[in-house]
């Protein structure tokens, strides 16, 4: 603030005071003109008086220098671009720094681009709310178009969030320092991209996407004396893409005291390998749906390395996990361990997508149920199972296959031996593999594929389970070398579900099952004595016209 002190004689000293009381209770915004490009020289600002305390806003509009240096390191309360505002580079030569603190009980807008403009800032920027309680928003209002770019260092003051609340772009290309609690946030439909490294001072800093927007993280590295603690965290219905592996830190989506949580994370580069670990957090009760998945432009594969945890709140809800392969030329592949105890309510463990989800590594998934339940639905796309043989993908919990879906076997023995199954219309590939499971139930006609090799697929006894009227289509079976069994004696199916086997290899035949549970294609085999009454009418035959044709030659 620049002071200039009004009135004559004795009474100029009074009148200095009461304008400068003025102006710090009430606090005001300058508006840059034309002039040199020195923010800290008075004749650059209306009424020639500075922006440089936290109870002043500098404006910017169609005025002024368009280069913005800073000679001194300056504070302010906030910067607004007009509606008529330039693009604007302050800090050109980033020497200084330039702080905005928002001065504020509450939270509150520190930054507004009102217009399409893009606005650069070069000079290192601190944000901070000294009057603020913990978790207090400095948030950057972008309007649709506009960009605020940081390539300078940005600093976030302790248990304060930087945000974009705006339907514009943010960029961060400089390194953030976050402080203890401190957050980045994209907290609106707008973008925040992070390419810059992320320097971590204190425990609990985070990068955050809490509603519908998108946060493109790409950090050149994240380090620092508390990284460890680093967190994404995906808390909305918009997307956490990550282009890249970073060194330190976790993922996590939702939130354990939430009562519906959401979060969606997104692998999105060809080749990437995240070696960091995720988690859902499902909430304290009501319903909740959270997606990690991979969606490449051109398609291609990218793999979850790191660990997934399946967190659940004290709420009994309904919550839903998808590991979503979006489009049919994505393959995600989750080598990761997979676990986690439902504590209460429910979970689905749901494949979505066109592509391919891969459980795939040499160390057994661990997901289970507790007090709660967890099942597996393969809903679209295909599932998979690419363990280690003899490595559980999927432990002993109920699976399901929706229409159009496929469940794949990429090596033998998979599954748990009691994991019950539901056919919904979608088909399991044994693919030459494996494995023993528990029931069958039909929800839908579907279909069992046998591979070229030699296969066996053994269930429980499922005479037990209605399968209404639809068909079971099995493909691919050889009679004498693939196995299909169902408990362990001729009643583990009864008659009528006998009757809904379709041997697509033996003419549609329906199935029949042995003593000891196996299961082949109904074929006609003819009695003994028909057989070789049949045998011997053929040689006959064959006989009589050898001997017309020794007539016809003259051979007696």
């Amino acid at each position: 603030m620049n002071i200039r002190f009004l009135g004559k004689a004795k009474n100029s000293s009074l009148l200095g005071v009461i304008a400068v009381c003025f102006t710090l209770a009430t606090g005001y915004s300058q508006s840059w003109q034309t002039g040199t490009s020195d923010w800290n020289t008075v004749g650059n600002w209306s009424t020639a008086n500075i922006p440089d305390t936290n109870s002043e806003t500098a404006t910017f509009s169609s005025t002024g220098n368009t280069a913005v240096d800073l000679s001194l390191d300056t504070t302010v309360k906030g910067i607004t671009f007009g509606v008529s505002s330039q693009n604007y580079t302050i800090g050109s030569t980033g020497a200084k720094t330039l702080t905005m603190d928002l001065n504020s009980a509450s939270s509150g807008v520190v930054m507004t681009l009102s217009s399409a403009t893009t606005q650069t800032f070069n000079s290192a920027v601190s944000v901070s709310n000294a009057a603020g309680t913990t978790g207090s928003s400095m948030q950057i209002s972008t309007a649709s178009g506009s960009t605020a770019n940081f390539n300078g260092t940005v600093g976030v003051a302790a248990n304060r969030v930087f945000a974009n609340a705006g339907s514009g772009t943010v960029n961060f290309s400089g390194q953030s320092n976050l402080a203890t609690g401190s957050v980045l946030q994209n907290a609106s439909t707008g973008i925040v991209n992070i390419t810059g490294p992320i320097n971590v001072t204190g425990a609990g800093a985070s990068v955050n996407n809490s509603t519908s927007g998108t946060l493109n993280f790409n950090a050149s590295s994240v380090s620092g004396a508390s990284s460890s603690s680093f967190l994404i965290r995906s808390l909305g219905t918009g997307k956490v893409n990550v282009m890249s592996d970073f060194s330190n830190g976790s993922l996590s989506m939702g939130s354990t005291s939430s009562a519906s949580p959401t979060g969606k994370i997104y692998l999105v580069t060809n080749g990437m390998s995240l070696s960091r670990g995720v988690a859902f957090n499902s909430g304290s009760g009501g319903t909740g749906n959270m997606t990690l998945g991979t969606t490449i432009s051109g398609g291609g594969t990218a793999t979850q390395a790191g660990g997934v945890t399946i967190s659940t709140g004290a709420g009994a809800g309904a919550y839903t996990n998808n590991f979503d392969a979006t489009n049919a030329i994505d393959i995600m592949d989750v080598t990761g361990v997979i676990s986690g105890t439902q504590v209460s309510g429910s979970t689905v463990i749901k494949t979505t997508g066109n592509g391919t989800v891969k459980f795939s590594g040499t160390s057994a998934n661990t997901f289970a149920s507790g007090a709660g339940t967890v099942t597996v639905q393969v809903a679209s796309g295909t599932l998979e199972l690419n363990k280690t043989a003899g490595v559980n993908a999927i432990g002993n919990v109920a699976t399901s296959v929706d229409s159009g879906a496929t469940l794949k076997w990429d090596a033998s023995n998979q599954v748990g031996d009691s994991a019950a199954f539901t056919l919904n219309g979608g088909a399991l590939n044994l693919n030459s593999q494996n494995d023993t499971v528990g029931t069958l139930s039909l929800a839908s006609s579907s279909t069992i594929f046998f591979g070229a090799g030699t296969e066996s697929l053994s269930f429980a006894d499922s005479s037990s389970l209605n399968w209404g009227s639809f068909t079971l289509t099995i493909t691919g079976f050889t009679q004498g070398t693939d196995l299909l069994r169902f408990g362990t004696s001729s009643a583990g199916l009864t008659a009528a579900q006998l009757s809904l086997f379709r041997f697509s290899d033996y003419g549609n035949a329906q199935g029949q099952i042995d003593a000891n549970g196996y299961v082949t294609a109904a074929v006609a085999v003819p009695e003994p004595s028909i057989f070789f009454a049949m045998l011997f009418a053929i040689g006959f035959m064959v006989f009589l016209r050898n001997q017309k044709l020794n007539c016809l030659n003259g051979v007696s």
